[in-house]
């Protein structure tokens, strides 16, 4: 299956009706898209997001519907998030061209401007209080006890997220420093919004308490100063998001959810040779895993 760096972003853009007026830059080429900044002829700045191909072409457009109407609503709702321009398919792939927004990913921004990250942390944490208190859009999917049964295969922890679970809020579910950009010590755009669904708020807490502690970063040559500020930047991510919100709802199930789900999604990723992850670094998310079931009673 080709990925979505095989893809020439000048093609696809002209292919789509967007032709660039000048040079394409590739801003990331994850585990699942390429991104991309370009100009058009009447000297507005767009970014494209090309996912990768899957078989079902289906259920592929109507997973970029879903992220496009997560994120005009959440840009309805005052939230920093670009506006959508274009959503379409490109051979089978969903197509996003939305807005440029300004700014750096808080990864980059560690190496950068690490005396910023403090309020850059509790702004994010705040960013995502009020997201979790907007109302959900009509039409967002539900990830409820199907998704659980679906997709968690150690059964005491899925049995445990059934009996606990509360499934009223409009959640990002991928809420992490590589998908937010600032600037000026500010928050400037939430990004990647493929997988929000009106879920438990926890989940959306725990995933990004993961991320932010424990998942392995991508190359950056800030990659070292953001794996020293991990903890920093988790305390005041934390403290941002209780002081707007009132309460932080994350207790030892919900943080052992998202220690298995990033090591469920890093798997599936290392075996689909995509992503950046190390064996040694899979061992050790693996080990971390084990060690938040164990927390929780669930090993």
């Amino acid at each position: 299956m080709m990925s979505p760096s095989d893809a020439d972003p000048v093609v696809v853009l002209t292919d789509i009706g967007f032709p660039p007026s000048g040079d394409v830059h590739r801003i990331t080429s994850g585990w699942d898209t390429l991104t991309c900044r370009f100009t058009t002829f009447d000297g507005r700045t767009h970014a494209l997001r090309l996912h990768r191909a899957q078989p079902d072409i289906v259920r592929n457009a109507e997973a970029a519907a879903q992220e496009a109407l997560a994120m005009r609503h959440a840009r309805a709702a005052a939230l920093p998030v670009p506006e959508v321009e274009y959503l379409g398919a490109w051979h089978g792939r969903p197509a996003l061209i939305t807005a440029w927004a300004p700014g750096r990913t808080l990864l980059d921004l560690a190496g950068s401007r690490p005396g910023q990250l403090p309020a850059v942390a509790a702004a994010l944490g705040q960013a995502q209080a009020r997201l979790h208190a907007t109302p959900p859009p009509p039409g967002l999917r539900v990830r409820d006890t199907t998704w659980i049964r679906e997709t968690i295969d150690h059964a005491a922890l899925r049995d445990a997220l059934i009996r606990d679970g509360r499934f009223d809020t409009f959640c990002h579910l991928d809420f992490h420093p590589i998908n937010v950009l600032a600037h000026n010590g500010r928050i400037t755009a939430i990004l990647d919004w493929a997988g929000a669904a009106i879920t438990d708020r926890r989940a959306d807490l725990a995933f990004t308490s993961t991320a932010l502690r424990l998942v392995p970063l991508p190359p950056s040559p800030w990659r070292p100063a953001f794996q020293v500020a991990r903890r920093v930047f988790h305390h005041y991510w934390r403290k941002g998001y209780e002081r707007e919100a009132g309460v932080f709802l994350l207790d030892p199930l919900s943080l052992a959810f998202g220690a298995w789900h990033y090591t469920r999604e890093t798997e599936m990723a290392v075996a689909e040779g995509r992503g950046w992850v190390t064996p040694s670094e899979l061992e050790t998310l693996r080990a971390q895993r084990d060690q938040a079931l164990h927390s929780a009673g669930l090993d």
